[in-house]
């Protein structure tokens, strides 16, 4: 049977599993139980945070650095147990700091460029089983390739939206024929055909 002991703070007699262990002490465990110390520490850590909230902040942030992997899970937990509350708060700092989330986005989608054209061509199919004007859902999506590096050279300057099969060649004014070009690929593809203007690009 499992021995136990006597909390020194809330006098409670609990089994010695709900005492954190202290190896440098005699008896191996601390003398407050679990939820004591926790409770302590809580305290402690707002005591803190109010004499020197400067120092807390950099104490958080040092250890969100430190433990990457940790503070997804932290806020991957926190996420779902406040789901609704998480999509408020975000749905309203859209509103007040609109520039920063466009940023946001910007900076992922140029580090997920695969991804983000993936989720392009989702959203696109499921507008259009919605909508029957296809040249609005062709417009919107033009809109969004011109914040992803070129196509052809990796450019993010000057972006535009180029025609693979040139209209003037028979291509359609479709999803599936617009991809980002920087404004010197798409001035020099003009309308010669792909294969032929990249192999005359790369001697170039």
């Amino acid at each position: 049977m499992e021995s136990t002991w006597t909390c020194v703070t809330c006098g409670v007699t609990k089994p010695v599993s709900e005492y954190l262990p202290r190896p440098e002490i005699k008896r191996g465990h601390r003398p407050d139980c679990r939820d004591c110390h926790r409770e302590k520490t809580r305290l402690a850590v707002r005591r803190m945070r109010e004499r020197d909230p400067e120092r807390a902040l950099q104490k958080n942030r040092d250890w969100r650095e430190a433990n990457p992997e940790k503070e997804k899970k932290r806020h991957r937990r926190y996420d779902e147990a406040h789901r609704e509350k998480r999509r408020l708060a975000i749905s309203k700092s859209r509103e007040d700091n609109p520039e920063h989330h466009r940023a946001l986005r910007r900076k992922w989608r140029q580090a997920n460029l695969e991804a983000a054209r993936e989720r392009c061509r989702t959203y696109w199919h499921r507008k259009r089983a919605q909508r029957s004007d296809d040249s609005l859902l062709v417009d919107w999506y033009a809109e969004q390739i011109r914040t992803m590096p070129c196509e052809y050279c990796g450019s993010e300057e000057n972006i535009t939206v180029d025609h693979v099969v040139p209209i003037s060649k028979g291509g359609a004014h479709s999803i599936e024929n617009i991809v980002p070009a920087c404004q010197p690929c798409n001035s020099s593809k003009g309308a010669k055909p792909l294969e032929e203007w990249l192999g005359t690009h790369k001697q170039s």
